[in-house]
């Protein structure tokens, strides 16, 4: 598979309990038009330009995967700056973000 075949789903700015509100329908498109979604190719969520997160969008994103996955999206890879792995991390939710490679 060409690398290049890759889903990519960047989300940047505010990611916590202000700003999920202003993120949600950025995620909303690739559930509700299912044909927004390449179900044959992976998908890559780049979170590098996130400048705040909280567990609600932490929530959000959870959810947001595993609806993408119950709609056939297959399997999502995270990237992540270290800040937000903390974050992440200390909330509990490296089972959801975090390859088992990359921990």
């Amino acid at each position: 598979m060409d690398p290049n075949d890759v889903n990519r789903i960047s989300i940047s700015g505010d990611l916590s309990m202000l700003g999920v509100a202003e993120q949600f329908p950025l995620l909303a498109q690739f559930l509700v038009v299912p044909a927004a979604v390449d179900q044959l190719h992976p998908h890559e969520i780049d979170l590098t330009g996130v400048q705040s997160l909280d567990a609600c969008g932490c929530q959000l994103l959870v959810a947001f995967v595993r609806n993408l996955r119950r709609h056939g999206g297959g399997t999502c890879s995270f990237k992540l700056t270290d800040d937000c792995r903390e974050i992440i991390h200390n909330l509990g939710f490296d089972d959801e973000f975090i390859d088992r490679e990359d921990a």
